[in-house]
């Protein structure tokens, strides 16, 4: 069974997203980080909310104008209430313009990114800050280490290639040199990666 942000997906999600994804929590701070340069009402979006994390965190520090897209009404159904402005769509919102965006682990489920990063870069202001984290390779030497970390999170056999198989035509990977390619060509003058671990990276991107 292909993977599916369902309602079983939302009600683990924390959980699951800690024991899969490498430097969840340091990715998290990164993004509040990141944020803490611009003014509290800043337009900030983070692009595949899930279950909020993010956008609550950004709330405690005292930013007020927020928004989260996911395509799973599930996972949107999760989020804490009447912190932020939900917006259930494949596509991102072309009425808006933001300050700041954040795309967390999201980019790999679009097959057509560049066409998405398009419109991402066309709505962020002068200025505003994209931050992209990404998986980037499926390399066999890569993928068993990270499978170690999933392992050292108590993540079973069983369930890392019951993962693996229901991830197959779900996911849609690109190297680290396309994104550095493609973030160039869309305009972005500054673009770093700000972690990497394994298989996923961080990128971070300054429009001017």
């Amino acid at each position: 069974m292909s993977w599916k942000f369902d309602q079983s997906v939302a009600e683990i999600f924390p959980d699951h997203a800690r024991a899969h994804i490498p430097h969840y929590e340091e990715v998290l701070e990164q993004s509040l980080q990141l944020c803490s340069l611009y003014k509290k009402d800043a337009a900030i979006v983070d692009v595949g909310v899930a279950t909020g994390e993010t956008i609550v965190k950004l709330a405690n520090a005292g930013f007020n104008h927020l928004y989260g897209i996911d395509n799973s009404q599930e996972m949107l159904n999760a989020c804490p209430p009447g912190i932020a402005k939900l917006i259930n769509s494949d596509t991102f919102p072309e009425s808006i313009k933001f300050d700041v965006i954040l795309i967390n682990w999201t980019l790999h489920f679009i097959e057509s990114k560049q066409a998405y990063l398009t419109k991402v870069y066309d709505a962020l202001q002068s200025g505003g800050a994209l931050f992209i984290s990404e998986k980037i390779s499926n390399a066999k030497i890569l993928k068993e280490f990270y499978y170690d970390l999933k392992r050292s999170h108590g993540v079973t056999e069983e369930e890392i290639r019951s993962k693996e198989a229901s991830l197959e035509g779900v996911m849609f990977i690109n190297d680290i040199e396309w994104y550095l390619r493609v973030l160039k060509d869309l305009g972005f003058e500054e673009v770093y990666v700000v972690n990497a671990y394994w298989s996923f990276a961080s990128f971070l991107c300054i429009k001017k």
